[in-house]
């Protein structure tokens, strides 16, 4: 399921005196500085949570329209408002940073007994064949025992989706942990 957020906001140049921008593409890089206004950015996290970088948005620039993910987004630690946040440019094949999500925990017979997982990784950094980007990489936690380590070669990741270049097969993401 595609999702993209149509118009996150609109660059003209007629309206420049109310902007503050520096434009260049190179490569995969689009810089583009523009005094956003921080109530869109902050409904738009408050919306997706974790999955708020793997979100596709769609910005025009002078007409010309491109598919654009947030980077890097820094964050005020008082009042959580945010302090500024990056758009690359987003083309199949690029990294996400896509998040971790444990289903099925409720029917673990050992969770039931009072063990947890404890999340390792929050994170994968994955690569999409296609605009197609998941929200969440969903882990099936229902037949996991006491002690045992939930890895990348044990997880299906959905169609299209596969870990970037550097990511080891052994990749922990979890842990399932017996109470003492």
């Amino acid at each position: 399921m595609v999702q993209i957020i149509k118009v996150l906001f609109t660059y003209n140049s007629k309206f420049s005196y109310s902007f503050t921008y520096s434009y260049s593409l190179q490569g995969n890089v689009m810089k583009l500085v523009i005094g956003l206004d921080k109530k869109i950015l902050m409904k738009e996290m408050r919306l997706r949570h974790m999955s708020f970088e793997n979100t596709l948005y769609e910005m025009n620039v002078n007409g010309t329209k491109y598919m654009v993910t947030p980077r890097q987004l820094q964050v005020n630690p008082l009042n959580d408002e945010p302090l500024g946040c990056n758009f690359l440019h987003y083309k199949p094949g690029n990294k996400l940073r896509i998040p971790v999500e444990f289903m099925n925990t409720d029917l673990n017979v050992c969770i039931r007994r009072g063990s947890y997982i404890v999340k390792i990784n929050r994170y994968l950094e994955c690569v999409c064949s296609g605009l197609d980007i998941p929200k969440t990489i969903q882990i099936d936690a229902k037949d996991l025992q006491d002690d045992s380590l939930i890895r990348l070669k044990d997880v299906i990741l959905p169609p299209g989706v596969s870990p970037a270049k550097g990511v080891p097969h052994d990749y922990v993401l979890g842990k399932l942990t017996a109470p003492k």
